[in-house]
């Protein structure tokens, strides 16, 4: 990963203002805290569209005659073939802000549609800097959840929800915590598609299929480095299931994420993949559904300011329902059934605050608003 001169010029002869144009359009984007630039080709030119807080606000429109050099520009800084138009590239900068001397990492994702090539930018702090678990916003409930996993010894803990509810952020800040609070007697390891940010003090692998490191075979060969910890970024399988359950009920402590709504309804998905009831309960301690939804503006308190795009927005913040499962009524009910309703009943009789409960919560206490709670819930 090279480090980029915003200011230089590109070798491919676009013109003088594709580079300038080029930083202008990141530096926009990173000065608004969006999370991915996107730039579409469209008849007629390219549309700009930046993420922000998880939703898209639009920008300029680029004409035509700019369009494809725009693209090899950035194609060029991220390392890749700029003559190849014709398939998916993936490839990183580092780029320098204008804040203090400090870098950015950018990934860059190009893939080939009807009227040219679509490219996804998307920002990360370089320094590699993990949220404290503290401070994703969890109730107290949830948050308890979350820290009674760092001084577990094995079983399979998953983070569930659908993409875009900060899953891997919350898998990051429990290894940080684990390695902050019993790093000297761990042997942490990952497994990661694709490894978002270092951490120090845990092993983490890049799994490549492509060449016979997927997620099941990554964690069978873990299980030979003598590790307490394994972190599985995603179970899509049902060998990667079997893997994870193989390892959590033979010691080690597990932490995967999986895509499902609520808690309870990550029991049948791991059903689905064709795993046992009892060997699932004998496994499974704990599930988090979580979802992240936008904060009011303090600045304007939700009418709209320069401070807040005009959205009224400013920022997100996680909430969710975590389901206890290691023990009690939670787990007897997984031995018999795999009925998210059942499941999530025996949850509650144990104490579980159910995710729209939590939402609720939030607009009560004028940190978001009903019709974004209802937006984030679907």
């Amino acid at each position: 990963m090279s480090r980029e001169d915003p200011g230089a010029r590109a070798p491919d002869g676009a013109g003088s203002d594709i580079p300038g144009m080029v930083a202008r359009l990141l530096r926009e984007s990173l000065d608004a805290g969006a999370s991915d630039l996107h730039l579409e080709p469209v008849p007629g030119g390219m549309r700009v569209r930046s993420r922000v807080d998880g939703v898209f606000r639009e920008g300029e429109r680029i004409p035509g005659e700019l369009a494809e050099g725009l693209a090899n520009r950035i194609k060029v800084m991220a390392g890749l073939a700029v003559h190849r138009n014709d398939i998916p590239q993936e490839g990183r900068i580092l780029f320098d802000t204008d804040s203090g001397g400090r870098s950015r990492e950018l990934r860059v994702s190009v893939m080939p549609v009807v009227h040219g090539e679509k490219v996804v930018v998307r920002f990360f702090e370089a320094d590699g800097r993990l949220r404290p678990l503290d401070d994703l916003g969890f109730d107290e409930g949830v948050a308890g959840g979350l820290r009674s996993i760092l001084g577990a010894r094995d079983g399979l803990y998953l983070v569930s929800g659908p993409s875009g509810s900060g899953k891997t952020t919350t898998i990051y800040a429990l290894l940080g915590a684990l390695v902050e609070r019993r790093g000297e007697r761990l042997n942490v390891a990952s497994l990661e598609d694709p490894v978002e940010r270092l951490i120090a003090g845990v092993n983490q692998t890049q799994v490549r299929p492509d060449r016979g490191l997927d997620y099941a075979a990554g964690v069978r060969a873990l299980l030979r480095q003598d590790p307490e910890v394994i972190a599985v970024s995603e179970i899509r399988d049902r060998e990667t299931a079997e893997a994870v359950l193989t390892a959590s009920f033979t010691g080690h402590l597990v932490i995967s994420s999986l895509h499902c709504a609520r808690a309870a309804e990550a029991v049948r998905r791991l059903a689905d993949f064709g795993l046992s009831l009892p060997l699932i309960a004998s496994s499974l301690r704990g599930v988090l559904a979580q979802r992240l939804v936008r904060v009011a503006c303090r600045a304007c308190l939700g009418s709209g300011c320069e401070a807040c795009g005009r959205t009224g927005f400013r920022g997100r913040t996680a909430f969710g329902e975590y389901l206890p499962c290691g023990e009690g009524a939670v787990r007897a009910a997984i031995v018999e059934t795999s009925d998210p309703r059942r499941i999530g009943a025996a949850g509650k009789e144990a104490g579980m605050r159910e995710i729209g409960e939590a939402g609720r919560k939030l607009v009560d206490d004028g940190i978001t608003t009903g019709e974004e709670l209802d937006a984030t819930l679907g």
